[in-house]
């Protein structure tokens, strides 16, 4: 059976984003590194649940945070 990572995320009042990654492919930890990398933040977490996020309010869009969602899901 195919899993799918799922990414839950909040912009407000300051950035959050939750990575699950069940079958742990993509490393949720990986994924999260690469938003973070991004949009900025600090986490951590296990191959299959990791999250990130900041304590400043965040400077990007809504847009801008699904798009970097979106490449670090994708390995960028």
């Amino acid at each position: 059976a195919l899993s799918l990572p799922t990414v839950f995320f909040t912009t407000a009042p300051r950035f959050q984003a939750i990575v699950a990654s069940p079958a742990g492919e993509p490393d949720a930890r990986a994924v999260t590194s690469r938003i973070a990398a991004s949009v900025g933040g600090r986490g951590g977490g296990t191959p299959q649940l990791a999250q990130v996020g900041s304590k400043e309010p965040l400077r990007f869009s809504e847009d801008e945070v699904m798009a970097a969602i979106l490449q670090a899901l994708e390995g960028r």
